[in-house]
């Protein structure tokens, strides 16, 4: 199963459901406003758990509403560890990942992911983070360029999703200026790039069950 914004246009679920994955599209929820339909929000799959958020744990503003936006990699759980909320970071550690504090709390959000060691982000507290961990590449780029309703930009993380080998962009990447470095670099992870004719838009990313 893929967790996917109703947000979206038809054409991203159609290909994932094409590609022979199950869609389940997400209506704005309790955290409201822009990210109020944002899978990253409500769903974070830890280990071989996934974990949904409740009412409580999201509800209102940020940075309450980013308390399960947290980024998971080969061995390490990347959030603002303030806000995380307790049962989520307790399963973390049951699943053995080391925790690592950053300041942003849309954390996921933030990142797209070539692999489980792979991130591209435009935010450089992240990728300060990233870059100290052994094993983890990261690619900085431009930040903007991708839309979120209600504010200046949206996230690369927001806006794609890994599909087996296959990086998927919520829009046309082509357009974002940092698009040849961004196709390189998942091109030497062996993963190739699809896009949409629409404009590159955060929608909360795909979360796999």
């Amino acid at each position: 199963m893929i967790y996917l914004s109703e947000t979206l246009p038809t054409e991203v679920s159609s290909y994932l459901e094409e590609s022979g994955e199950r869609v389940s599209l997400v209506s704005a929820g309790a955290a409201g406003g822009a990210v109020a339909a944002h899978p990253d929000i409500y769903y974070c799959r830890v280990g071989g758990e996934m974990l949904r958020a409740t009412k409580e744990e999201v509800c209102g503003g940020y940075p309450r509403c980013a308390a399960f936006c947290a980024l998971v990699l080969d061995g390490y759980f990347v959030h603002n560890l303030k806000i995380t909320a307790p049962r989520l970071l307790e399963a973390a550690k049951r699943a053995g990942l080391t925790p690592v504090h950053v300041r942003q709390g849309y954390a996921r959000c933030a990142c797209a992911l070539a692999d489980g060691k792979s991130a591209v982000t435009a935010d450089e507290g992240v990728a300060r983070a990233l870059e100290r961990l052994p094993g983890v590449s990261v690619l900085r780029i431009a930040p903007g360029h991708i839309l979120l309703p209600g504010h200046e930009y949206g996230f690369i993380g927001g806006a794609s999703g890994l599909l087996g080998k296959t990086l998927v962009f919520f829009g046309d990447i082509t357009a974002h200026p940092d698009f040849e470095r961004i196709r390189a670099f998942a091109g030497e992870r062996g993963v190739t790039l699809r896009w949409f004719p629409f404009p590159l838009t955060d929608a909360g990313g795909m979360v796999h069950e």
